[in-house]
């Protein structure tokens, strides 16, 4: 969690987050812990109660996951309550990724550089890249079928463009719960946050919920980052014909 502002506008964050932990039942408290994911569960209560996200829907959209959290958005008593009321048998899934097939890129002619720069991080619950490449888009092929639910419940599989164009990212299922997607990332200019923000950003976020029934997981994170240093123009075929080195200073 990122918190938006200065010194000290992470407290409130960290005192919500700790009223949560003590709000939790016991016996379910230790099976979240047993299981490795007490802060996941942490994550999904802080952006489920977000007051950013007044709809039950809004959890799949890019109100309840911004880049940074607003201390305003925050609803401690909301999150308290939904730990507390929690039951052991009905905790949230939990995320696993891993890419498994995705573009790769040659430097010197795929984008100017002497050494494989386009790979950021790669975790189980989060994956990071530059969008190194000339090339207009980039594919990559994700799975979430090693996700798990402590109580074996069966998980159903949903992705979503939360920062960015979703009417240009491509997301094709190719299992039939979704488990397993290609995902196609078109170049992005800066661009603000949310319509009207005055906030902009260089990144791309889709993340991936799993469901089991009761609750969503906290999202599993596939980002892509545009560099701020460079402006580019394609045309009509997608074809790369400026690309523009920036003094951004």
């Amino acid at each position: 969690v990122i918190s938006q502002g200065s010194s000290f506008s992470d407290q409130p964050f960290m005192n919500a987050v700790a009223c949560t932990l003590a709000a939790f039942q016991p016996e379910t408290r230790d099976l979240l812990m047993s299981a490795g994911i007490l802060m996941p569960t942490v994550q999904m209560i802080l952006r489920r109660c977000s007051k950013a996200a007044n709809q039950p829907e809004d959890y799949l959209t890019g109100h309840a996951h911004p880049p940074v959290f607003r201390g305003d958005d925050l609803d401690p008593v909301a999150m308290v309550n939904l730990a507390h009321n929690m039951p052991r048998d009905k905790v949230p899934p939990m995320v696993q990724l891993n890419v498994q097939e995705e573009d790769q890129l040659r430097p010197g002619l795929d984008y100017v550089d002497n050494g494989a720069r386009q790979l950021l991080f790669e975790t189980p619950g989060a994956v990071g890249r530059i969008f190194r490449s000339t090339r207009y888009e980039h594919r990559m092929v994700v799975s979430a079928a090693a996700s798990r639910d402590v109580n074996k419940r069966p998980l159903t599989f949903h992705w979503k463009v939360l920062c960015g164009d979703a009417q240009r990212i491509r997301i094709r299922p190719l299992t039939e719960d979704a488990s397993r997607v290609e995902i196609v990332i078109p170049w992005h200019d800066r661009f603000p946050i949310a319509p009207g923000s005055p906030m902009e950003t260089n990144r791309v976020d889709i993340g991936v919920f799993a469901h089991n029934v009761h609750y969503y997981s906290a999202p599993g994170m596939v980002c892509c980052y545009f560099p701020d240093n460079e402006r580019r123009e394609y045309n009509l075929r997608k074809q790369l014909v400026v690309l523009d080195y920036c003094d951004t200073t």
